[in-house]
């Protein structure tokens, strides 16, 4: 398995299948073979191979756990979470077996459930972060604001420098709340989640509306290519695909390494820049026709910096296009006091990403649910001048084969 592990997971198959023809009665090699067929997405050869396993050895603990895994990853989550009983019934100390029961327990909508296996997760492996923040998050999701706190706080007694709690613990309770998320709580939250991003809720939170306003058509339907576009926070390049048509020129900035990786593949922009939004979108006077930000500026309590960087970057008449999400009518009953006009509240990329890999949905309530045509679009104003010019950043090629918000 070391060369799997390796991402060689094609030689992997190759060796475990000649030793599953050495001992074909051996139920570790077909719990083994699941698995490097699991990484490659062949999800029914990998749960014929859990289930030879199984056949073998119906105790085998992992291979309950991972068939599980495979069930869960066709959205059958009814039978994933039998085979996840079946492996913490056998193996009671199995930490991974409790937290995918909770993920299966969260789908099926039993959330009682869910926090008991989560917490009993977190008494077996405290040094664990990521199931605090999925039990953080489960518990804020049902407004259970000072739960979630402690939760955060006890994360942040085991694992002080963690930008990530600090945040979240703020969102709960208010107190030293930043004026945007930090960069540190950004790249960690993403640096995991880019994996899955795609497949998220927050993926569907592009302007699609927004493009369609964003150029004029030549009058046969196709798209005038003449706008400079920034893809401001453009994380896997979602927005891109739609506001491509109109772009002369499509640049994206994002803080997150891994979400530009997988913009990198999508050949769409003309230049990745590793940044922070802020300081870019103003580096240079009148550098825009159009300015995008979706999904981002949650992510930001006071808004002044960012749309005076955006007054600055925008030529003459153009567009800060963005979108928002909606505050759930309960706010103030969360127990999280306001700032004037503002309020930090747990990004519902948070929750997600505390789920990634799981089959996690967003519970009743959800305070961070998308308002219905959340789009907003600002002007820039007279003034600025000077063209485009080479800025200081990381550059990623999109024709770089490399991974590269």
């Amino acid at each position: 398995m070391v060369v799997s592990q390796l991402g060689r997971v094609a030689e992997a198959e190759t060796l475990i299948r000649k030793a599953v023809e050495l001992s074909p009665d051996y139920p570790d090699a077909h719990n083994n073979l699941g698995n490097v067929l699991q990484q490659q997405g062949r999800d029914e050869e990998a749960a014929g191979s859990y289930e030879r396993a199984l056949a073998l050895n119906p105790e085998l603990a992992d291979a309950h756990n991972n068939l599980g895994n495979t069930l869960a990853r066709q959205k059958r989550y009814a039978d994933a979470a039998a085979r996840y009983e079946r492996a913490v019934a056998l193996r009671p100390d199995m930490g991974d077996a409790h937290v995918n029961l909770a993920k299966a327990y969260e789908a099926l909508d039993r959330i009682p459930d869910a926090l008991t296996e989560y917490r009993q997760a977190v008494m077996l492996r405290p040094y664990h972060f990521e199931t605090y923040r999925r039990l953080g998050a489960l518990l804020y999701g049902w407004h259970r604001i000072d739960e979630a706190a402690e939760v955060y706080r006890k994360w942040l007694s085991l694992d002080p420098e963690s930008p990530v709690a600090r945040h979240l613990l703020s969102a709960c309770t208010g107190q030293d709340v930043p004026g945007r998320a930090s960069d540190d709580t950004v790249r960690t939250m993403f640096k995991s989640f880019a994996e899955s991003f795609d497949e998220s809720p927050d993926a569907n939170r592009v302007p699609r509306a927004g493009a369609g306003g964003a150029g004029r058509d030549r009058g046969d339907g196709a798209a005038e290519a003449r706008l400079e576009i920034l893809d401001a926070g453009c994380g896997t390049g979602l927005c891109g695909e739609h506001f491509k048509p109109f772009a002369r020129r499509l640049v994206g900035v994002d803080l997150s390494f891994e979400m530009i990786q997988k913009a990198v593949v999508r050949k769409l922009y003309d230049d990745l820049i590793l940044g922070e939004l802020t300081a870019f979108v103003g580096a240079v006077a009148a550098a825009w026709d159009v300015v995008i930000s979706a999904d981002t500026l949650v992510y930001f309590g006071d808004l002044a910096p960012v749309m005076a960087a955006a007054r600055r970057g925008l030529r003459p008449g153009g567009h800060l296009v963005f979108t928002l999400e909606r505050a759930d009518e309960a706010g103030d009953a969360l127990g999280i006091p306001h700032q004037p006009a503002r309020t930090l509240q747990p990004h519902r990329s948070l929750r997600a990403w505390g789920a990634q890999r799981g089959p996690a949905r967003a519970p009743p309530g959800d305070a961070g649910a998308p308002a219905p045509g959340a789009q907003q679009a600002g002007r820039g104003s007279p003034g600025g001048g000077g063209a485009l010019s080479r800025r200081a950043g990381f550059r990623l090629s999109p024709s770089a084969s490399r991974r590269a918000r």
